[in-house]
């Protein structure tokens, strides 16, 4: 996954709930460096594990993912379970 920041202040992608390379967590200053304006990032690893994860911003996360920089990861199965069908449903309510 590229990460490409597009905001005036750098950013990170933080993952939770997946086991991964520590080096991929996306923690400024502990696993790897702030994505600067306008640079990219690129977070390489296989998840080990199918389930519903979500990413969100780990830099001035109080701001950025209260302005949506955030979302749900799926991973699915190799044999996914005999459903109808799935629904993520991701709620977020933040004043700024």
């Amino acid at each position: 996954m590229e990460a490409e920041n597009g905001l005036d202040e750098g950013t990170a992608v933080h993952w939770h709930g997946i086991r991964l390379e520590n080096m991929m967590d996306g923690v400024p200053v502990l696993t790897q460096e702030l994505i600067q304006p306008g640079a990219r990032m690129t977070y390489s690893f296989v998840p080990p594990d199918s389930g519903t994860f979500w990413y969100h911003s780990h830099s001035i996360s109080h701001e950025q993912v209260a302005r949506g920089i955030m979302g749900p990861l799926i991973v699915e199965d190799d044999l996914p379970p005999d459903v109808d069908h799935n629904i993520t449903v991701l709620l977020s309510d933040w004043r700024m």
